[in-house]
């Protein structure tokens, strides 16, 4: 759970003439869930051939400790929604884990240190298999014609936005 406070400036027309000058929140609640059933159905090929279970079940262990470990690192650093509106833990994060259906959930808490360990356990043992973990960074580039199309974009938008004469 987070809590914190929200605040916003500017006037925002509501019928009647009233303008609205801002919301003040004192508790918001933040749910994340990590599907197991999901990720039992993926499977990881490789060079088009199936492969081991183990190494699937590898693979799966890496994206479940990986989806843990970010939401682990993002509840810890806080929300920051916008400019003066952030959001910051009043505890430690509290995980459910539901092992089957009508069962008692088993309740469990992950810091940064534990979610990292996890995670390096997880790529150490899909490495094991054959897996491979790319240690360096992705950096993702856009093609020109993405970048003219945010361009035209931006364009309209500040057309649309400024005042009339």
């Amino acid at each position: 759970m987070c809590q914190g406070a929200i605040s916003t400036r500017g006037s925002n027309y509501l019928s009647g003439g009233d303008y609205y000058d801002g919301v003040t929140i004192e508790y918001a609640e933040q749910t994340t869930t990590l599907s197991l059933i999901a990720l039992r159905r993926l499977q990881f090929p490789v060079d088009g051939k199936a492969m081991a279970h183990d190494v699937d079940v590898a693979a799966r262990t890496v994206l479940a400790a990986l989806g843990l470990c970010a939401a682990t690192l993002a509840f810890e650093a806080g929300t920051d929604l916008r400019s003066r509106c952030l959001l910051w833990p009043d505890g430690p994060m509290v995980w459910e884990l539901l092992d089957r259906p009508g069962g008692t959930p088993r309740a469990f808490s992950l810091g940064t240190e534990g979610a990292l360990a996890l995670l390096n356990e997880a790529v150490a043992q899909a490495e094991a298999r054959g897996l491979v973990w790319p240690r360096e960074p992705v950096v993702l580039k856009p093609s020109p014609a993405l970048v003219k199309l945010v361009r035209l974009s931006q364009l309209q938008a500040t057309k649309e936005s400024a005042p009339e004469a």
